[in-house]
């Protein structure tokens, strides 16, 4: 068990001990301890969810839940944003920037700047690097182009309405996958009819090409028994001729 499990597991016993009454305590601790990145367990312990109810403390379980689920300009918006320390906001920066290297395998040194409200490449980096250090994610700086290049980066929580849009995300890619896959059916249908038309078409042609060439050979057969009936009977005209010739020219010489 890494040194974030024992920490985190450390505040759930406390919460369980301490009851509602130390909860908002406790949460403070958690938010400001540089060790913790992952709040999913503690929103799940039924002192927070008591305290969900409770219309004074509520407030601090929906600053949990920022650190959970939401991002830097949550964190801004939310109603006890001005009582958190540095620390802890600094935390949720790193977060932020989690969140952001999830979606993005390049995050832009301008675009995490203005999100994260730093005026100082500096500043960047060094978030950058924390979030290194803390085994958030890991990547490349790249100086010169202003980038940085997101190699991996951690699982972070997910509320109720992330998951049902991921599960949405998850029906639609089903129903897309579903048609594409009718498509190429559809496709291969098409294609499988397609060669049997060919084929049929290519044996009709071979047929009629052997047909053609049957009726020439027999039509050169045919010619070539014409041409030697008539040499023939030429013949027998010319042997007929020269024996009456000869006939002719025996008379003669009597």
């Amino acid at each position: 068990m890494g040194i974030a499990d024992d920490s985190l597991k450390g505040y759930l016993e406390n919460l369980r001990v301490g009851g509602i009454e130390s909860a908002q305590q406790i949460i403070q601790q958690l938010l400001e301890d540089p060790n913790v990145h992952v709040f999913g367990e503690v929103l799940l312990e039924p002192t927070i969810l008591q305290l969900k109810q409770d219309g004074a403390q509520k407030d601090w379980v929906q600053l949990l839940e920022i650190f959970a689920y939401g991002t830097w300009r949550d964190g801004q918006n939310g109603k006890l944003w001005n009582v958190i320390s540095d620390e802890a906001k600094r935390k949720l920066k790193r977060l932020t920037v989690v969140q952001l290297a999830s979606k993005q395998k390049q995050l832009n040194y301008s675009d995490l700047m203005e999100t994260l409200g730093l005026v100082s490449v500096r500043e960047l980096e060094d978030l950058l690097m924390d979030c290194i250090e803390y085994r958030l994610m890991r990547g490349r700086l790249d100086q010169k182009q202003q980038l940085f290049q997101v190699e991996w980066t951690m699982g972070r929580d997910v509320s109720d309405s992330q998951l049902k849009e991921m599960i949405d995300s998850f029906y639609r890619w089903e129903t897309n996958a579903q048609l594409l896959l009718e498509q190429l059916d559809s496709q291969m249908a098409y294609i499988q009819k397609k060669e049997t038309e060919f084929e049929m078409e290519r044996t009709h042609t071979i047929k009629q090409v052997e047909s053609v060439q049957r009726q020439v050979r027999e039509q050169q057969l045919r010619q070539e028994q014409e041409i030697e009936l008539h040499s023939s009977n030429e013949r027998s005209r010319r042997d007929k001729r020269a024996k009456r010739r000869s006939s002719a020219l025996h008379r003669s010489s009597e």
